[in-house]
């Protein structure tokens, strides 16, 4: 069954995503400390947050709003659709079995890796907007319409749980490895916690495009 969605609703909220991307990336080369991942952390959330908001809205047009109070807004902009049916949420501190513990645990952020993610995340944000303001995703399935997003949240999945190693130690990893991580989620380093929702659950109702 085709629905019908809202380019200019879905593509504002798109634009926000690209702009805390952006942001996200322009502050990379400031990390001097480990702690420092906290705000790597803080700054995908954000991105994550407005991908689910422009998910959310995708039926409501810009005269409406996607959210109506502020309790409304936290819960669209922490549940995250499981685009594409492989993403899953994970301990804040987990350790990936395929990737030596040791390496896991430097605590020196890897800058380069990091922008290199943050930059393929914002070229398929970039690609995927261009294709909803050409009217692409007019009329399609959820699942079609969740194809766009499903590459963006992977590569930021990527960013944050590579964001130890270097570009030859990402190489040397199995492929099943970076297939596996690219699924799963960020920590949530904010209330309310991030939490999957199916492609056909609605999360909030009533909430324009809103901030």
């Amino acid at each position: 069954m085709l629905d019908r969605y809202n380019k200019f609703t879905i593509g504002w909220q798109l634009s926000k995503a690209l702009a805390a991307l952006i942001s996200a990336d322009s502050k990379v080369d400031e990390y001097s400390e480990w702690t420092d991942e906290i705000r790597l952390g803080i700054n995908l959330g954000f991105a994550i947050g407005k991908l689910c908001l422009a998910w959310h809205g995708r039926s409501v047009s810009p005269e409406e709003d996607i959210w109506e109070t502020q309790d409304e807004f936290e819960i669209l902009s922490s549940s995250v659709p499981n685009w594409g049916g492989r993403f899953k949420l994970v301990d804040a501190g987990a350790l990936y079995a395929g990737i030596d513990p040791s390496v896991q645990r430097r605590r020196v952020l890897n800058k380069n890796t990091i922008h290199a993610y943050l930059r393929a995340a914002e070229a398929a944000l970039r690609d995927f907007a261009g294709a909803v303001d050409a009217g692409g995703f007019d009329y399609c399935e959820a699942a079609t319409l969740g194809s766009g997003f499903e590459p963006i949240l992977h590569r930021l999945c990527l960013a944050w749980y590579l964001r130890y190693l270097d570009a030859a130690e990402i190489s040397s990893l199995d492929p099943a490895v970076i297939e596996d991580l690219e699924s799963w989620l960020p920590p949530s380093y904010w209330s309310p916690a991030f939490r999957l929702v199916s492609l056909e659950e609605s999360p909030g109702e009533g909430a324009g495009a809103g901030d």
